[in-house]
């Protein structure tokens, strides 16, 4: 990266944190602050009709958050392993498997499997932190909407913990199984570096205690829960009785390699176990040490842990836990007690757990080849996973919903639940909201990779029906939103974009760099969108919205915009209410066989979406090999000029017959409840079709511009070589077109027309200019 676009992404990094932060409660007077000037005829607004619609009763402003999802158990056969084994530190012997929902626990395979928040590893709060959040939990205990104002102050009082991300105590899985009579115990962390550093508190509650004690080990700690500590390092256990200070040495392992970070020690459960109840209490918590040492490492006034497991039903949050920080700040963990069955784990109970009604936190794991260890660069990702009400296990749509810049996964549901109340609730939809890597990622490069990988993830885990799966974001997710839709139009049914950039030579937030998406709006054919934008919006100013809705209105394309009046950047999730986009999104399907593919590769721009070159990501400027090269029939479409050309196909199959499209423009008003979204003038872009006025034929047209090579499924377009095929097609470049035929059908070529036959495909060698093309059945 040169010094200018350094010095760019750095200052762009330190705006976006505040514009898109959505300080929300904080800032509800700039929903009537800016400019009232009026509009000047570049960015006035349509006309609208007098009479609005009726208001909705949706969610807004007075809406509760959103509720953390109890996970569905289903029992599975018992697999018992009650035989003796030493301490090992490989992963071979802790067969169980994860849940992948964090703030979970199960058992499965003998074992107790504990599962935490990725990245939430900030320690204890700072004093004025937490006197301000007590103060927001209780006003939350009366008032539920409240607890939306947390969110907001988050991104103005930074992490809710004391410093910054302790990525080497960042727990992510607490393990326990009994093997003979040892408790075995391993933890696994999201980061771990040689010599390990990482150290595991545990307090045992074995019926002794009450009064108060302190815990050892430099923890700032005490209790009246706990009876027994044990601190587990790489160089060894130590276990101490609180109440007598007796103290024993017990052996421990660590394995630090490649994603494994791995902690493990056994200890006798006649010393940790509640006697005679079959079972064991237990809390954890992790910070660092020194090798070879028993002491935690200082960690300023707040104390030196880090993370506190495990944790259960933690309300949804932005970024930071704040139960755990206040626990921490006052240094007293015992609420955090947990129960686990002995008798269970030595049965070999197993269980399933699936994602409850209401929100979820979905980890899964990402390559190591786009991943770096450190931080929150590491395999293991995570994304928002909302189930609506109703949900009962059959197909039902899907929206995959892109937070802003400096936002976690979690930050839109936070402070604007209603998007997910909307978009999720009133369209029967489940949410997908991945997180990112870095505050201004843009998606692209492995950000990219990860979102596609999220939505994999949630289609085999849960009961989506793939033609009704949506796309939609705020801010920089509306530019995602833009870049998603453009890019994979073949996979979205339609679009939301809230307050989103377009990039280019359009400026949003001072500094902030993106690559202009205008142009591949060209491949939005088949995708409606809605556009939401506030008209004095400082962050994305209107000319972002008003160059999308040209170029949509310019095609023909379909398309909703509403202009938000007096609204901010801010004002959309203020308001919290999105109901007139969640009813656009409703009962939209993907186009999955159509009779026409309008694609477009522009190769800088693509380049810019693989490499993340304008993103604050740490591998900003490297391939991950991201190519847009497929559309439904048309595959392997290469430009001319691979760095700076542009390849446009235009193919209509004429098996599908359809009739002529005619773009409608209408204008109206629309009202939201009192609460929630102003009135909104809004532009629409429809479609009348006109009846079918031709049969059916074995034939293609295709029109190409700057095109070296494609390929077309033949299949796909319902066209058949076992018959006479035509086609028409003018190209303005020399290209080879491949055609792929199926089963064992046979074609000849006619001896004017130069080209190949190999099994399975037809390979044409066209010059400059039109063909018409006809290829006949051998024999």
């Amino acid at each position: 990266m040169n010094a200018h676009r350094s010095i760019g992404v750095r200052a762009g990094r330190t705006i976006a944190t505040v514009c898109d932060a959505f300080v929300l409660l904080l800032c509800a007077a700039l929903s009537a602050c800016g400019s009232s000037d009026p509009l000047s005829p570049e960015t006035a607004a349509p006309d609208v009709p007098d009479a609005p619609a009726s208001p909705d009763t949706t969610p807004n402003l007075l809406s509760s958050p959103l509720i953390a999802a109890t996970p569905r158990v289903i029992a599975l056969d018992a697999a018992p392993d009650n035989a003796a084994r030493p301490l090992s530190a490989s992963l071979d012997d802790w067969p169980g498997r994860p849940a992948h929902l964090a703030g979970t626990a199960h058992y499965d395979r003998g074992e107790w499997i504990y599962e935490d928040y990725p990245w939430t590893a900030y320690g204890a709060a700072s004093p004025a932190t937490a006197a301000v959040y007590q103060l927001l939990d209780g006003l939350g205990d009366i008032v539920d909407p409240v607890q939306r104002v947390p969110g907001g102050l988050a991104f103005f009082l930074a992490q809710a913990g004391a410093g910054p991300l302790v990525d080497e105590a960042d727990l992510s899985e607490l393990r326990l199984a009994v093997r003979g009579d040892r408790l075995h115990v391993m933890a696994r962390t999201t980061s771990m570096r040689t010599p390990v550093r990482t150290a595991l508190l545990l307090l045992f509650d074995t019926g002794r205690s009450g009064a108060a004690v302190t815990v050892p080990f430099g923890s700032g700690l005490s209790t009246r829960a706990a009876d027994t500590a044990a601190l587990v390092t790489a160089g060894g256990t130590r276990v101490v009785d609180l109440l007598s200070g007796d103290q024993t040495d017990l052996p421990a392992l660590a394995d630090p390699a490649g994603y494994i970070n791995l902690l493990t020690t056994s200890l006798p459960i006649a010393s940790v176990g509640m006697p005679g109840a079959g079972q064991v209490r237990l809390v954890a918590a992790t910070g660092l040490v020194q090798a070879g040492r028993y002491e935690f490492e200082s960690g300023g006034s707040a104390g030196p842990l880090a993370k506190v497991v495990p944790r259960f039903d933690v309300p949804v949050q932005s970024t930071y836990d704040r139960r755990q920080a206040l626990a921490l700040a006052a240094h007293d963990v015992d609420r955090f007690f947990v129960t686990v069955s002995l008798d269970r784990m030595r049965a070999g109970d197993s269980e399933r757990l699936l994602p409850g009604i209401g929100y979820s936190v979905r980890t899964y794991l990402a390559p190591e080849a786009r991943s770096s260890e450190g931080g929150s660069d590491g395999i293991l990702r995570q994304y928002g996973l909302y189930v609506p009400q109703g949900y009962a296990d059959d197909p039902v749509p899907a929206t995959l919903l892109l937070r802003g810049s400096s936002m976690t996964a979690h930050g839109l549901a936070a402070i604007t639940p209603g998007l997910f109340q909307n978009l999720g609730d009133d369209n029967g939809a489940i949410i997908i909201s991945p997180c990112g890597r870095s505050p201004f990622d843009l998606f692209q490069g492995p950000v990219y990779l990860d979102t596609l990988q999220a939505l994999d993830d949630a289609e085999a885990l849960l009961a989506i029906d793939r033609d009704r799966v949506t796309v939609a974001g705020y801010s920089m997710g509306g530019y995602a939103t833009y870049m998603f839709a453009a890019t994979r139009p073949e996979r979205f049914a339609g679009a939301f974009v809230i307050e989103g950039p377009v990039g280019g030579n359009r400026p949003a937030t001072a500094l902030l760099i993106m690559p202009d998406v205008v142009p591949s709006l060209a491949n939005l054919l088949h995708t409606p969108i809605e556009i939401f934008q506030g008209d004095i919006d400082a962050n994305v100013p209107i000319i972002h919205a008003l160059a999308a809705v040209r170029r949509l209105r310019s095609l023909g394309f379909r398309y909703r915009f509403n202009l938000l009046l007096a609204n901010t950047h801010f004002s959309p999730g203020l308001q919290n209410d999105y109901s007139i986009g969640a009813r656009y999104l409703k009962g939209l399907r993907r186009v999955s066989e159509p009779a026409r593919v309008l694609y477009s590769r522009s190769m800088p721009y693509e380049h810019a979406v693989d490499t993340a070159s304008n993103t604050d990501l740490p591998a900003a400027g490297t391939s991950v090999g991201l190519s847009f090269d497929d559309a439904w029939f048309v595959h392997d479409l290469q430009a001319v000029d691979p760095v700076n050309g542009t390849a446009t196909v235009d193919v209509r199959t004429l098996s599908r017959a359809d009739g002529a499209v005619t773009p409608v423009v209408t204008t109206g008003i629309d009202t939201g409840p009192l609460t929630g979204q102003a009135v909104s003038p809004f532009e629409e872009q429809s479609w009348q079709i006109e009846p079918t006025a031709d049969a059916p034929r074995n034939a293609f047209d295709a029109n190409l511009a700057g095109v070296a090579h494609l390929r077309l499924d033949l299949a796909g377009m319902a066209l058949s070589a076992s018959e006479p095929l035509t086609a028409d097609v003018h190209t303005d470049s020399p290209v080879v077109m491949v055609l792929t035929l199926s089963g064992s059908d046979c074609v000849a070529l006619p001896g004017d027309l130069p080209g190949t036959i190999m099994p399975g495909a037809v390979t044409l060698t066209l010059a400059p200019g039109d063909h018409a093309i006809r290829l006949d059945p051998c024999g």
